[in-house]
């Protein structure tokens, strides 16, 4: 019976053609379609991240992250609990210090970005629509040609009612 199925522990190491490797351990629930307990670490040159979750599961139309935790030395840190279901975004994130140049190497991508980035989210559904805020702010942002980028979004949710505000600035720096 599904009811009784405790799942087995998974254990899956990947290594890609330019260095980058990723460990991951977790109990496997086929029937639940879930991941519980997962430990991960990805590693590519120099840059490591460490990574837990209490429980990740594909949901109806998205997923289900809990107990959430992504720590790398100089990388920055991400924590809280996001469910992202039916275009729906619901719970709580919070990252602080995220280094994006060297973020986008871990994950293997060859996007020309660099800047730090904080990043605070706590939505929740409510009878009306949803109540909670949203601030993402990058300092020190370039993409491309494009350096000197400095941005805050900000936004309140309360029902229907979104209060947004936005702030961006491009400095050129001294030569």
């Amino acid at each position: 019976e599904a009811s009784e199925y405790l799942g087995e522990l998974g254990y899956a190491e990947a290594e890609d053609l330019d260095g980058g490797a990723l460990t991951a351990r977790a109990e496997v629930d086929v029937v639940a379609q879930a991941l519980n307990g997962l430990a991960f670490s990805v590693a590519r040159g120099a840059d490591r991240l460490e990574g837990s979750a209490d429980r990740v599961a594909i949901v109806a139309g998205g997923i289900d992250a809990r107990g959430l935790s992504i720590t790398g030395d100089g990388i920055g840190s991400l924590k809280g609990s996001l469910r992202v279901s039916g275009g729906e975004l619901v719970g709580e994130l919070r990252g602080q210090g995220l280094d994006l140049a060297r973020a986008t190497r871990l994950a293997g991508l060859r996007v020309p970005v660099e800047g730090m980035l904080d990043v605070d989210v706590a939505l929740r559904p409510t009878r009306e629509g949803r109540t909670g805020h949203l601030d993402v702010e990058v300092v020190g942002g370039a993409i491309s040609l494009v350096h000197g980028i400095s941005a805050r979004l900000s936004a309140k949710f309360e029902g229907e009612k979104v209060d947004a505000a936005a702030f961006k600035a491009l400095v050129k720096a001294a030569v």
